[in-house]
């Protein structure tokens, strides 16, 4: 039989993918699968055509037309069209009220300058209330403003002539992307829900090559196969439901919403199987016996080829089709050629037969136990602890568990139920909008130094005042960009700013020198002008792909606008002020997040850890506790929290001040944390031999009990023992021992 095999990256896709992780690690994004020529076309012709504009009639201050329009472009999030013409027309007005207020105060001098910069930053930041759409769209206004109030215009009718180009542009982009120039309104959540399955595809390519020996490396392997690709897979999950969810409120439930619902459903299930299947895999692993056989590692490769083909066919808004079908089943036959075993995992000794997994065990030993298992015998753990079951230990599965084939038949079930769905009947939702009053009451309940939004606002706007007092006493011509750099690099969190401090500095500087070259071989400003819709371009279709390259290629952008609306500058000076504001503000927006009233990660560290063992508890003892509970959304809740604490982990790894043996301690907390998730998935998909009455009210008091401590900085008290401690099935008592190393873990990051 011919087996479908994952088709290989391109080495160049490969290379980037694992400079990708790597940059991730230090809050470094870089997406090339994000990049979007589309949008770069349409800015690029809603900037350009400006300025052309310009050229043929003389007008400078056209000028001002092409960058609202480029910005107005910039805060466009795409997406269903309602919620964007909502945001650009409220983009549209509320920059153009900052512009003119920051040209008004401009005019009046630097005393005026400085309330009109504060409040308008100020106001600009608190947009992160509302959302990563809104908190760009703000940032922006404020960078309208902060531009604006840097600019020599002469009277009131220069004022207005400002004005009307501002707002001019700014409509004129609006009206091409929302009416003359559309591009699909589904393809956000296709990209999205396309990126939930290439995520998954990529964590069951990692899950087949993991190693299978029990030592330090193969434990450290293991521990970043979860840390790393579960994240991935639960982020990217999140990211598909808010795309989604805007397409549904937009559109309703048609043909293709339904299709992306009924796939992203799919999904969620299939990364519980291969939670699962991980949770086999990694207490086969642990015990390194050699693999019975090849079949299970086949079986995962051709998965993850499925995934990627699915994730193709959904991004490109393209039906599965005959070959989809084929290779499923080629899937399924693959499936089917292996039987069962009860007791055998890659990695682990196979047993015989179901009667054979339990035949001399030793009497209390839980339901399928192996040959010799003793009464209480814990499995073996996290590799590196102290607590587990020796190496060679076979592993204790539930018959028809044996070598992950069932629960690979479980995925093939989803993947099968998701091709055969017939599609959702049509509905019309209404469209739940956010009005001004909710605005309002969101808006006062967070004016108060209690909430993290309010002093991130607080510290830009006062920063900004001294970016405005700094280039003032340095006489900085074009100070504007430095002010402009102070107010996008600044971030709420110190680990969050210094990246984005770098690639702004480095980009800059790398953009000037392209900037000089373009100067040198395009001379004149016919070509000049025709140099603006390529970078206008590539400029917005890499946005979303680096901020880095974005910053590169925007820089010589302004430059070429710059020297065309005040022809007779040199591109090499402009440039190099460019770069020099944009180190400069860099450089402030990261002195500010170190210096005034910083917000550190290690500090919020131990609250993350605790919310996290709260919801991973809170799963677990929905798991063993009553059949009723709701266990879908306490897994979500569960991976959403560990996500969270790992971040701010990572984080709080990368700020000064840090404690190498508390983040040791949470990085033990945080891979015990996605353990308990695992072997708690395993008991609800795989049920074995109930858990003793009070077994899940013992987990729940358990985790409340350490979380407690991690909150009040306590040590945390001795756990009671588990309800039938010598009895447990394995589920169970694997989740035990699993609370005791999180007990110890917990004591060693408040020690």
């Amino acid at each position: 039989m011919k087996v479908l095999q994952p088709q290989p990256a391109h080495p160049l896709l490969r290379r980037l993918d694992a400079l990708t992780r790597r940059l991730d690690r230090w809050s470094i994004s870089l997406s090339p699968r994000a990049a979007s020529l589309s949008e770069g076309v349409r800015a690029a012709a809603a900037c350009a055509l400006v300025i052309l504009l310009m050229e043929v009639t003389g007008q400078a201050e056209l000028s001002w037309a092409a960058v609202a329009a480029l910005w107005t472009c910039l805060a466009d999030p795409g997406g269903p069209s309602r919620a964007r013409a909502r945001l650009l027309m409220g983009y549209a007005a509320t920059s153009t009220v900052f512009a003119l207020a920051g040209a008004g105060a401009g005019m009046l001098g630097w005393a005026a300058v400085i309330p009109v910069v504060f409040a308008c930053t100020f106001l600009g930041s608190m947009g992160r209330l509302y959302g990563q759409a809104v908190t760009q769209a703000g940032l922006l206004a404020a960078v309208a403003c902060v531009v604006a109030a840097d600019q020599p215009f002469a009277d009131g009718w220069a004022l207005l002539r400002f004005g009307l180009s501002f707002v001019g542009g700014a409509l004129w982009a609006l009206v091409l992307s929302l009416t003359l120039w559309r591009i699909h309104p589904f393809r956000p959540a296709r990209r999205a829900v396309g990126e939930a399955f290439r995520a998954l595809a990529e964590l069951t390519a990692d899950l087949a090559a993991l190693p299978p020996m029990p030592d330090a490396a193969a434990g450290s392997a293991w521990a970043r196969h979860a840390r790393q690709h579960r994240r991935a897979v639960r982020l990217a999950i999140e990211a598909a439901r808010t795309a989604l969810d805007g397409a549904l409120r937009d559109r309703g439930l048609v043909e293709t919403t339904g299709r992306l619902l009924l796939a992203l459903e799919a999904a969620e299930r299939i990364f519980a199987r291969l939670i699962v299947l991980e949770d086999q895999l990694e207490e086969g692993a642990s015990r390194g016996a050699a693999p019975a056989s090849a079949t299970p590692v086949r079986a995962m490769r051709q998965l993850a080829a499925l995934l990627h083909r699915e994730a193709r066919l959904l991004t490109a808004a393209e039906p599965p089709g005959a070959r989809m079908e084929a290779a499923l089943a080629q899937f399924e036959a693959l499936l089917g050629t292996e039987t069962s075993r009860p007791g055998a995992v890659p990695g682990a000794a196979s047993a015989a037969t179901p009667d054979a997994a339990t035949a001399g065990s030793a009497p209390g030993a839980p339901p399928g136990a192996p040959p010799g298992t003793a009464p209480g015998t814990t499995p073996g753990m996290i590799p590196g602890t102290t607590s587990g079951t020796p190496p060679g230990t076979p592993l204790e599965t539930p018959p028809g568990t044996a070598l992950g084939l069932d629960t690979l038949r479980a995925v093939a079930a989803e993947l099968r139920a998701m091709l055969g769905a017939a599609p959702l009947p049509p509905s019309r939702q209404p469209v739940a909008v956010l009005g001004w009053r909710g605005a309002l009451a969101a808006l006062r309940n967070n004016l108060g130094w209690g909430s993290l939004v309010f002093r991130h606002a607080l510290r830009s706007a006062v920063l900004v005042v001294v970016a405005v007092l700094v280039t003032r006493w340095l006489h900085l011509p074009q100070a504007y960009w430095a002010t402009m750099a102070v107010v996008l690099v600044h971030q709420p969190e110190i680990a969050t700013t210094w990246p984005r401090a770098v690639e702004r500095a480095v980009g800059s500087v790398l953009g000037g020198l392209l900037a000089v070259l373009l100067g040198w071989l395009l001379p004149g400003p016919t070509a000049l002008t025709l140099a603006v819709f390529p970078l206008a371009m590539v400029t917005m279709a890499l946005r979303p792909v680096s901020y880095a390259l974005f910053v590169f290629f925007l820089t010589p952008l302004f430059v070429l606008l710059v020297d065309l609306s005040h022809p007779g500058g040199a591109q090499a000076s402009l440039a190099g002020l460019r770069a020099l504001d944009n180190v400069l503000g860099s450089a402030l927006a990261l002195g500010g997040a170190l210096l005034l009233w910083p917000d550190r990660a290690p500090h919020r560290l131990r609250f993350a850890l605790a919310d996290a063992l709260s919801a991973n508890g809170a799963y677990a003892a929905a798991v063993f506790g009553a059949p009723g509970a709701e266990r879908d959304a306490a897994r979500r809740a569960a991976g959403l929290a560990s996500t969270n604490a790992e971040t701010v982990r990572e984080r709080a790894a990368r700020e000064p001040r840090r404690s190498a043996a508390q983040l040791e301690a949470a990085a033990s907390l945080l891979t015990l944390q996605r353990r308990l998730a695992g072997v708690s998935t395993t008991a609800w998909l795989q049920p074995e031999a109930p858990a003793p009455a009070g077994f899940g009210a013992w987990v729940a008091a358990a985790t409340v009990a350490i979380a407690r401590a991690l909150r009040e900085a306590q040590p945390p008290a001795t756990l009671p023992p588990a309800p039938g401690e010598g009895a447990l099935p394995p589920s169970a008592r694997r989740t035990a021992e699993l609370l005791r190393l999180m007990h110890q873990a917990g004591g060693r990051f408040l020690a």
